[in-house]
């Protein structure tokens, strides 16, 4: 359990099953209960598009090729680092959407991206 649903669970009781705990400034380290608030999940989800703005994820799917450049470049780089960003701005996907294809690849011990290490 996280800190914020230790702080609400201990002062309002249980979420209720439909609704979700929302940070109202958008920082996940701020677990003031004064930030925090119960909401559904669609409004959660508006709320950090909101809050977000043209950041947030876009979801675009890449040609099997493109992933096989992707999961070689990361694999050959430290996280965080790298021309991902450069391949997310000319495919049109977040660096994010790149990070998670690289994530996944490595939890499935995927060949693409072990053959980089």
């Amino acid at each position: 359990m996280r800190l914020h649903q230790v702080n609400w669970i201990t002062h309002n009781g249980p979420v209720p099953d439909d609704l979700e705990i929302d940070h109202i400034d958008g920082n996940k380290s701020n677990w003031a209960l004064s930030n925090l608030r119960t909401i559904t999940h669609k409004a959660n989800i508006h709320a950090a598009i909101d809050r977000l703005g043209d950041w947030f994820p876009r979801v675009t799917k890449l040609a099997p090729h493109q992933v096989d450049l992707v999961l070689a470049i990361a694999a050959n780089l430290p996280k965080g680092q790298g021309p991902l960003q450069a391949l997310a701005d000319r495919w049109g996907v977040s660096k994010f959407y790149l990070g998670n294809l690289r994530a996944q690849a490595k939890k499935k011990d995927d060949p693409r991206y072990l053959a980089g290490l």
